[in-house]
């Protein structure tokens, strides 16, 4: 039975048992994933609202490209933004929640990425084939990403995937779960201005490795 049935059935008894009427409230929402062009909107109906989510890939040399998913909430939505960066690139997050007809029809604004420097340095890693790999010059966060992460892959081992630099809405997220099915992890450090030195980084961040998996 889905929740909606479930909901349905709980209002009907209370109806039949005080003779009160009720009424579940329900809104109509845009429905794609990827082509989210207005003429391949669709629609749905759903008593929870809408949503809108949006992935955004910008690689060095390479115009940037977006995935798009809007649809009804099957359960609560929580909203957020966040943008990641390493060496060779950044990704941007953005989800929003709304409650109104058709309200989720507007493309959602991501985290802008800046090319202003903020002062903070942090460790460019990521795993390849089984290997994680670092840069040897830190990399130099710009803009509203002042913090260093790590990125662990919550389906998988738990390892950590990539370090770099994030803004503090992507900061210390456990088993987050977006949209488009995947599930991470992560873990911050870094200060509001100049940064601790590169090998204090890494090993705050290595003990934190260990808390997190004692904790998973």
């Amino acid at each position: 039975m889905t929740s909606y049935s479930a909901l349905k059935n709980l209002i009907t008894t209370y109806t039949l048992t005080t003779l009160i009427f009720s009424t579940v409230e329900t809104y109509t929402c845009a429905l794609c994933e990827k082509d989210c062009s207005p003429g391949a909107l669709k629609t749905c109906e759903t008593s929870q609202g809408c949503f809108s989510f949006r992935q955004e890939v910008m690689a060095q040399g390479h115009q940037s490209q977006h995935y798009d998913l809007k649809g009804c909430s099957s359960s609560i939505c929580v909203p957020f933004a966040f943008r990641i960066s390493v060496s060779n690139g950044s990704l941007g997050f953005a989800s929003k929640c709304c409650q109104t007809d058709r309200c989720n029809q507007e493309d959602i604004k991501l985290p802008q990425k800046s090319s202003v420097p903020n002062g903070i340095t942090c460790p460019s890693c990521e795993r390849r084939n089984n290997q994680f790999y670092c840069d040897q010059v830190p990399l130099a966060c710009t803009g509203a990403e002042t913090k260093c992460i790590t990125i662990f892959d919550s389906a998988h081992s738990g390892l950590p995937n990539i370090m770099g630099c994030a803004t503090e809405t992507a900061c210390n997220l456990k088993n987050f779960k977006i949209q488009d099915g995947t599930v991470f992890s992560t873990l911050c450090a870094g200060l509001s201005s100049g940064s601790p030195p590169l090998t204090s980084i890494t090993s705050s961040i290595l003990i934190g490795v260990f808390l997190l998996k004692a904790l998973l």
